[in-house]
């Protein structure tokens, strides 16, 4: 084999490893994220004012069990309960919604890019989504709601 073939083939996995590393530790944070901000809005003196202010309808009497998962490397588990939100790394045996994704890439756009439907990565065959679409427009509203009353631009 060239030696221009070895180092290309190196060089591209070290890219794809990377990229799985930081979009993992990316989406921790999101989720984590998510769960301080549930927690915050529920406390009266959040949720009467600040970029929070709010957010407690989006969660309140709201209960879901997510999985969303690539087929190369990341799978993390959401479940919201009584206004909170706990992070599972791994799947979860019972859920509500589960997301899998054909590639760590297509599961970043999803989640931060993507529309508030599920559709168009469906069509594009980046994603096979099982049980209720309900549920996962909603974990995708919440999470970009967050961003935005955050200031994160996206």
């Amino acid at each position: 084999m060239p030696r221009t073939f070895l180092w290309t083939t190196r060089f591209r996995n070290f890219k794809v490893a990377i990229g799985t590393f930081l979009l993992k530790k990316f989406l921790v944070r999101l989720f984590k994220s998510m769960q301080l901000a549930f927690r915050m809005a529920a406390h009266p003196i959040f949720s009467k004012r600040g970029p929070l202010k709010d957010y407690a309808r989006n969660i309140t009497g709201f209960e879901g069990r997510y999985v969303f998962g690539s087929s190369a490397s990341i799978t993390i588990s959401a479940i919201l309960s009584q206004g909170t939100m706990r992070i599972v790394m791994g799947p979860i045996d019972s859920w509500d919604a589960k997301v899998t994704f054909r590639n760590d890439w297509a599961f970043l756009r999803f989640l931060l890019f993507g529309h508030i439907d599920i559709l168009l990565p469906m069509l594009r065959n980046e994603v096979v989504v099982e049980g209720n679409f309900n549920y996962l427009a909603k974990f995708g509203f919440m999470s970009r709601d967050l961003l935005h009353r955050l200031g994160v631009k996206i």
